[in-house]
């Protein structure tokens, strides 16, 4: 008698295996040409918070569903789709009379530069 932690184990025998259909079905995509997206260049308009903004966003959320608002501190950036709806929606807050900040596109802003340990005398133009 064998005890039962020394027994043989039963032999499986494997069975053929089917073969696998591989193929890259992926290549499609390689050989479309992908569209470049650049980026998002519109520059989103800082409306001030005052105790009337929910109103103001809720009526221009009414004309231009495509937008994008964030509150941001004492802000809410609001970030539209094209150039034509940015400058209604500026006209509209001015009509409101209401304080809001636009911001200036990426590639419009000057570029800055600080360079450092030069001497006194130097000009700084």
């Amino acid at each position: 008698m064998v005890s039962p932690r020394k027994a043989v184990r039963e032999i499986h025998l494997e069975k053929e295996a089917t073969p696998i259909k591989t193929a890259n079905m992926f290549s499609q995509i390689g050989e479309q040409e992908i569209p470049k997206v650049s980026p998002r260049s519109i520059p989103e308009i800082n409306l001030n918070v005052t105790s009337s903004s929910n109103l103001i966003i809720k009526e221009i959320c009414q004309l231009f569903p495509n937008i994008e608002n964030r509150l941001r501190k004492e802000f809410i950036g609001i970030r539209t789709d094209t150039e034509e709806n940015r400058d209604k929606i500026i006209s509209l807050l001015k009509e409101k009379n209401l304080e809001f900040v636009p911001r200036e596109a990426f590639e419009n802003r000057p570029m800055k530069l600080v360079i450092r340990n030069l001497p006194k005398e130097m000009d700084q133009k």
